[in-house]
């Protein structure tokens, strides 16, 4: 494209390592395992007991298929709408509510993605406070296939796009599909999901969890959350680690903010991977959100359209060395394609060493932004294009951000009011720590192509804390050059 980097690609390497799915010191590829094939039985759920679209429950009936069935066994799911009206033993009103349970090396298989729907009746609260509730649950399984199916719900209100308030009509299931390490070993490993559409849940679609390691999510659609509202609602796919903890908490940004408390504990979480993904609006918040210390971990080659908030979100809880590439963002009017920062409480800063290159996004308010506190990100060769109806949005833009380079990227035929290519700004949200607010400082915006815009560029008095250079400012309407 325009504007192509030749910067060396992991300017930061010596300092942070190798980002994305490679050995962090040596750079070689992390090869994910192949998905787990069925060597031994295939048990159809028709077998156990089960009877499509009769509204009975075949919940038991497709638990005994999984619990008779060894490693390397299938439980095979026909066409048909498969009811799912009450609750795994193991749950309790006060911990965990599940409903299928999996097995380790038992793979799990529909006969089709849209036809094989699996509809449970599970109903969160008024306010979804229990995010423990799953449709399909594994803690500390391993080398299992999800594949070729529907998990949605009898849920039947009203949708809602209000990115501040909760839905009044929220319901479903909190978690469509969620894995986890067991809390004793860091055992979660070696899973594919493929090919499953999660829709009609409250809070996520698909979620690897702490303890979480070589698990990937491919060809999977994510839609329809019944809310997109603040507190965790409406995400598609998400990878995190155990929780946000921030070594520098009440210290000065930047200062020993590197060091993954949960690094080699059973609630890591790394080397994970969704590709080919969908995430389709206008009832998702974000399409795919990293947090809580989660690295290593790829976001390729997915489509988000229409949510209501930044598409890709690494999530201001310290998600470090991530990398994120060739995805397409569409119709994003209310958002950034890709945001690292996050101003909401208990957020703040992404980690280091995040880097996003070669993503295509169109018609979004906002293009990439890296804000809050965070540093040394890595954005380039990307292209942000043709918002022309959303005002005040930018391509690239920097608030609180230190260290980062942002080269090669083209921003062009962005003509909606007051968008500009490149935006330097103070960030001043309440949202999050005083620590964490401020101007951008010692970044690099190289050889980007800004084309065509309403503004080319916006710098104040941060200009000259940051090095802007080599830029082309072609054809757009006002500050069509720096300094």
């Amino acid at each position: 494209m325009p504007g192509e980097s030749v910067l060396n690609p992991f300017p930061y390497s010596a300092m942070f390592g190798f980002p994305g799915l490679r050995d962090s010191v040596t750079g070689a590829a992390h090869a994910l395992p192949p998905a787990q094939q069925r060597t031994g039985t295939s048990r159809s759920i028709v077998s156990f007991g089960a009877k499509p679209d009769d509204g009975q429950d075949d919940r038991a009936a497709i638990q005994s298929a999984i619990d008779a069935s060894t490693s390397g066994d299938e439980v095979f799911i026909p066409k048909g709408l498969w009811n799912l009206s009450s609750t795994h033993p193991s749950s309790s009103q006060t911990g965990t509510i599940l409903q299928i349970k999996l097995k380790s090396g038992v793979n799990l298989r529909g006969e089709d993605q849209a036809s094989a729907v699996l509809v449970s009746n599970l109903d969160c609260d008024s306010n979804c406070t229990n995010i423990n509730q799953f449709v399909i649950h594994g803690a500390g399984v391993s080398k299992l296939l999800l594949s070729d199916f529907t998990v949605t719900s009898t849920w039947n209100r009203t949708y809602s796009t209000d990115t501040s308030v909760s839905n009044p009509a929220v319901g479903g299931p909190a978690v469509a599909i969620n894995l986890a390490g067991s809390g004793n070993a860091q055992d979660c490993f070696a899973i594919s999901v493929e090919r499953v559409t999660a829709e009609k849940y409250s809070r996520m679609g698909f979620r690897a969890n702490g303890g979480c390691y070589d698990v990937a999510f491919r060809s999977c659609l994510a839609q329809n959350s019944t809310d997109v509202a603040t507190g965790g609602a409406g995400y598609g796919f998400v990878l995190q680690g155990k929780t946000h903890q921030d070594p520098a908490a009440g210290s000065a940004p930047f200062a020993d903010q590197y060091k993954n408390p949960f690094l080699g504990t059973p609630s890591d979480n790394y080397f994970n991977l969704i590709e080919g993904c969908r995430a389709t609006g206008p009832y998702i918040r974000h399409g795919a959100l990293v947090q809580y210390w989660s690295h290593h971990n790829a976001v390729t080659n997915n489509t988000f359209e229409n949510t209501q908030l930044d598409s890709i979100d690494l999530h201001g809880d310290d998600e470090y060395s991530n990398e994120i590439s060739a995805n397409v963002v569409l119709d994003n009017p209310g958002g950034a394609g890709i945001g690292m920062g996050n101003s909401g409480a208990g957020h703040d800063k992404s980690g280091a060493n995040n880097w996003v290159h070669h993503n295509l996004i169109r018609r979004s308010l906002r293009g990439i932004s890296i804000q809050f506190g965070t540093e040394y990100a890595v954005v380039t060769n990307n292209c942000i294009l043709d918002n022309t109806a959303t005002a005040n949005g930018y391509g690239l833009g920097l608030g609180f951000a230190a260290r980062s380079v942002v080269q090669g990227n083209r921003v062009e035929g962005n003509t909606a009011a007051k968008f500009y290519g490149l935006y330097l700004f103070n960030d001043t949200s309440t949202g999050v720590s005083a620590a964490y607010r401020g101007t951008p400082a010692k970044n690099l915006l190289d050889a980007n192509l800004i084309k065509g815009n309403a503004f080319g560029i916006f710098a104040g008095t941060f200009g000259p804390q940051n090095t802007i250079t080599n830029n082309q400012f072609i054809g757009n309407a006002m500050n069509n050059s720096y300094p």
